[in-house]
């Protein structure tokens, strides 16, 4: 994706896809194709306040413009980008496929337990591993979570895709080692990653 991609232009873009896959997560599974639009209504200012206040960290500028532009969360790839406080992934309330979430999901759903929370800086470079495709890989408990990871969206298969506070892409999935999770960080920006799952031929 070009780096001069507007968040205007991806907003428009992810409204075109929304008009020939459906409305609500391309990956949700019975997936409802006769929404007549987006599942839960934009975000309101206050819903940004109030996930901003329990994250810890400003949300990237972009998440909040899509989500106030055009809803809080349940569309996008997988099963459906999270919500803010209150929107989609909030406990007790309904899913497009007739199902409902029982606990929360939304984005601040690993920020309420704030002994679980581990700060990224606490850990040393050599603890980090290298990957072949430029990114960058830390083992982690599974109870536990980085403070300043946003999880976005459930990809399945044990994997959560995720962006850090400054809006960089970063991968969540089960590791090798029982118990254990691993944590890609990689250099490409989130808006790139939903901008390409946008302009995908369906």
């Amino acid at each position: 994706m070009s780096t001069s991609i507007t968040t205007r232009q991806l907003i428009e873009q992810v409204r075109l896809k929304a008009q020939v896959t459906g409305y609500g997560p391309t990956g949700l599974r019975p997936r409802n194709t006769t929404l007549a639009g987006f599942w839960c209504p934009p975000a309101m200012p206050e819903q940004i306040q109030a996930t901003e206040e329990r994250l810890g960290f400003p949300l990237p500028f972009f998440l909040t413009d899509l989500y106030q532009a055009i809803a809080n969360g349940g569309f996008g790839p997988g099963a459906g980008l999270r919500g803010v406080v209150g929107g989609y992934g909030t406990r007790y309330t309904a899913m497009p496929n007739g199902g409902m979430f029982y606990n929360e999901e939304s984005m601040v759903k690993n920020h309420l337990d704030l002994a679980s929370l581990v700060d990224l800086e606490a850990y040393s470079p050599d603890q980090r591993q290298q990957r072949a495709s430029g990114s960058k890989g830390l083992l982690l408990p599974a109870e536990v979570w980085p403070r300043q990871i946003i999880p976005l969206c459930d990809w399945g298969d044990c994997v959560e895709v995720c962006c850090d506070q400054h809006g960089f892409l970063c991968y969540w999935y089960a590791s090798e080692r029982p118990g254990y999770y691993e944590l890609e960080k990689t250099m490409k920006p989130f808006n790139s990653w939903l901008q390409e799952w946008a302009v995908k031929k369906v």
